[in-house]
């Protein structure tokens, strides 16, 4: 990863020596380039964070996501949902007022990723 540093300190060997370490014991580290937004969807709400510096951790077959920058988090109960918006997303996907409340919830009150997102749900389920 270009620019990457593994800090030393009490103890912990630094740089170069960290690396090998990391090396010996299957771990390999290396940087995300060109990433400009990480979002988190949770049921609550979205954690969004900007101008990002993502380290991806390679263990084994698992990868271990690092990502560090500028946090904004927004609540469901921050979102500004109509009716007529949870009416139009529950017509166009075919299911009930509050799933379509809740997809819209989850995805930061977006229509068309609310109605995507009920629609890929039922297809797996079909």
């Amino acid at each position: 990863m270009k620019g990457f540093k593994i800090p030393s300190g009490r103890g912990f060997p630094g740089g170069r020596d960290a690396t090998r370490l990391m090396k010996r014991m299957g771990i390999d580290m290396e940087g995300l380039e060109d990433v400009s937004e990480v979002v988190i969807r949770r049921k609550s709400g979205e954690i969004t964070i900007k101008q990002p510096e993502v380290s991806v951790m390679k263990v084994g077959d698992q990868r271990i996501y690092q990502i560090t920058g500028e946090v904004v988090e927004v609540s469901a109960e921050t979102l500004d949902l109509t009716e007529d918006d949870v009416k139009i997303v529950a017509e166009q996907s075919g299911t009930t007022l509050e799933e379509a409340g809740q997809a819209l919830k989850v995805t930061g009150g977006d229509l068309a990723k609310a109605i995507l997102h009920l629609k890929s749900g039922r297809d797996r389920d079909s």
